[in-house]
């Protein structure tokens, strides 16, 4: 299923998720520090899904992969599914 922005957006449940997102895309250089500051919640998520999937979130987690490496990630991933 490919997320986007707002799903990535619906699924930080908490301020430290939403914190942690902001110092990932200050991290991988997205935006400036400044340019983070102003951006709302959904804008950083739409930065953030530019660069990663959104592979799966629990209540408390979310995983992201750097879509470059995605193709590593599928090699060594097993899913176990219904």
């Amino acid at each position: 299923m490919k997320m986007n922005g707002r799903d990535l957006s619906n699924r930080l449940l908490y301020t430290g998720m939403i914190r942690d997102a902001r110092k990932l895309a200050f991290k991988d250089k997205m935006a400036t520090a400044e340019e983070l500051a102003l951006m709302s919640e959904l804008e950083i998520c739409d930065l953030i899904e530019q660069d990663y999937n959104i592979i799966m979130s629990e209540d408390e987690k979310v995983l992201l992969i750097p879509k470059d490496k995605m193709d590593e990630f599928e090699q060594m991933a097993v899913y176990l599914c219904r």
